[in-house]
């Protein structure tokens, strides 16, 4: 069954912009219950008995997982930390070059590096690429009109979900069983329409750029990628062929050079159509963005037959408001932690 946020039906105030973690529910999670009740069981008689290996693990620090406010979230590792300074030095030879703060060349060095399958040599000797995609992503933001504020994030981000594209995002929050941040997203209430007139192509895409933003407030959202659902259920591509082949031309670069990588996509109700979508995904855009595209055709969980059901809930408009509120709180974040990072 599919794990889903904990507090979707809550529209109260006070929790609306919480990043609650999705947790598992039902019979799966009586059993992870279970297996903590065996496993503290355990722990006990292994620290009475007084085993002579104890000593042997002494002292070795267990890894952790991260929760999203926790402070070793900003860390970096010394060969990210190197990259990215190398990445900054051979910034500031290209005039044409705007400074960027340390935040950012650490976003760029961590996805660059995981790009290259974390070999530092690898990724050195695609400097001239990175510098590249330094260029394109300060075009988009003239392109864009990015201002690169909360509240100019949080005025295109609502602006999109509430008007331009109601239903197409349903839900924004941290997936704890994947260390991951999640994006709940309506394939078949993609509005087209707004593909007639520029000035709201240029609003999504900015929406979109503000979105990866938040998908990224830390060094370890950018090192563990973001997860995705895409509900599917109804996906017409006949009657809006050109629109779609629009949709990707212009959305297309911003995916692929946005600086974010991607942990996992997983598409539910799907059809023909939805694979020959994602087999043109596959053409358009990186390898990092398309490499663990699932398809899923069977039940969601128990009684729920499309993601709808479970994230744009009680009300499509109070899905929205929690969203946009939760969409801010990792945007605040993000742009705090920008402005006390250092390299």
């Amino acid at each position: 069954m599919l794990s889903f946020l904990n507090n979707n039906h809550d529209d109260s105030s006070n929790n609306e912009a919480r990043m609650e973690p999705l947790r598992m529910e039902g019979p799966a999670a009586r059993e992870e219950e279970a297996d903590a009740r065996d496993n503290d069981e355990q722990d006990d008689e292994d620290s009475s008995s007084g085993s002579d290996d104890d000593s042997s693990t002494e002292g070795i620090p267990m890894p952790r997982v991260l929760g999203p406010l926790d402070e070793g979230r900003m860390a970096l590792g010394a060969t990210e930390r190197l990259w990215a300074r190398e990445i900054k030095a051979a910034a500031a030879k290209c005039p044409e070059l705007e400074p960027l703060s340390d935040f950012w060349y650490a976003q760029v060095a961590i996805v660059s590096f995981h790009e290259h399958h974390q070999n530092l040599v690898a990724a050195r000797s695609d400097l001239p690429a990175v510098l590249e995609r330094l260029h394109a992503l300060q075009d988009m933001r003239q392109e864009y009109f990015i201002r690169d504020t909360v509240s100019h994030g949080v005025e295109v981000m609502s602006r999109t979900v509430c008007d331009l594209l109601p239903g197409w995002f349903m839900a924004f929050s941290y997936h704890a069983e994947k260390g991951a941040y999640l994006r709940v997203v309506s394939l078949t209430e993609f509005n087209m329409s707004i593909f007639t007139q520029n000035e709201k192509v240029r609003t999504w895409l900015a929406a979109i750029w503000y979105i990866n933003h938040a998908h990224v407030p830390d060094m370890e959202a950018a090192r563990q990628g973001f997860v995705q659902y895409v509900e599917c259920k109804g996906y017409e591509w006949r009657n809006q062929s050109m629109f779609h082949i629009k949709a990707f031309s212009e959305a297309a670069p911003l995916f692929a050079l946005y600086p974010l990588l991607c942990q996992q996509t997983v598409h539910y109700n799907t059809g023909m159509f939805v694979k020959l979508l994602a087999s043109m995904a596959k053409r358009l855009l990186p390898k990092h963005l398309t490499k663990d595209f699932l398809f899923e055709s069977g039940s969601i969980g128990e009684g729920v037959t499309r993601l709808e059901e479970l994230f744009a809930m009680p009300t499509q408009e109070v899905a929205n408001q929690r969203l946009v509120a939760r969409l801010k709180d990792a945007l605040e974040r993000r742009y705090q932690n920008e402005a006390n990072f250092r390299l």
